[in-house]
């Protein structure tokens, strides 16, 4: 078993995870022109100078770090030309630090890396709602190298991931530490909530009410089973 494991940016983690079949750390500033999974308010401040001296303690211990780009709502400014010129600065401020992957969640985004950043690794978000054979044949064919597959309604269902093994020659990744609720109505919704408030200089300014967990805190509370259920992977 390979992991990639989020990192909390602390200086000693790459030396002292490396032992346990850890092969990269991943993980984001709090807030950036893509955005990402968390709110910038659910994260530790963090710099730039201080991602980039955690990517080279990942490197000096042979440590890959894939740099979180998976918004899965842009509003749509990746097809302006401001938009562009900004997201193209922190791409490439992403390749002089040395980051070995990117996650994206956006198919515009992932051509973007394949065609202008060939060098870096270009992984599939789980905000994608990869599910069956042909999504992730889809991703394939725009370039990606690995895909996460969808945590939330296939974690648990065993022939499906073998069949998609077995049909795909692209690598493949599983959520493990994941607590959604299994087939979640609320899917679509959440990862755009997230997305918008941890993009640099959205009206939200980093900011939002995560209506979604308190709703799925509710529902664990109210019945118990879902805490077993949920998506996670023991």
């Amino acid at each position: 078993m390979r992991i990639s494991l989020a990192t909390n940016f602390h200086d000693a983690l790459p030396s002292l995870v490396r032992p346990y079949g850890v092969f990269e750390l991943y993980g984001k500033l709090p807030a950036d022109v893509v955005g990402g999974g968390r709110a910038s308010f659910m994260l530790a401040p963090t710099s730039r100078r201080a991602v980039a001296r955690h990517v080279a303690a990942c490197r000096g211990v042979g440590l890959g770090f894939n740099y979180l780009l998976n918004a899965s709502c842009l509003d749509n400014l990746e097809y302006t030309r401001a938009g562009q010129k900004r997201i193209r600065r922190l791409l490439d401020w992403l390749s002089e630090l040395g980051v070995s992957a990117v996650t994206v969640a956006n198919p515009f985004l992932l051509r973007l890396l394949k065609t202008a950043y060939p060098h870096f690794e270009v992984r599939v978000s789980v905000f994608a709602c990869v599910n069956d054979v042909r999504r992730v044949n889809y991703w394939e064919e725009l370039g990606a190298d690995r895909v996460t597959l969808d945590s939330l309604q296939i974690n648990r269902e065993f022939d499906l991931l073998r069949k998609i093994r077995e049909a795909t020659r692209c690598r493949l990744e599983l959520l493990a530490s994941n607590s959604c609720l299994q087939n979640c109505p609320l899917q679509p919704y959440h990862p755009n909530l997230l997305s918008h408030a941890s993009q640099r200089g959205h009206r939200t300014r980093g900011f939002a009410i995560d209506w979604c967990l308190l709703w799925r805190s509710y529902m664990k509370a109210r019945d118990p089973v879902n805490y077993v259920r949920a998506d996670w992977i023991q």
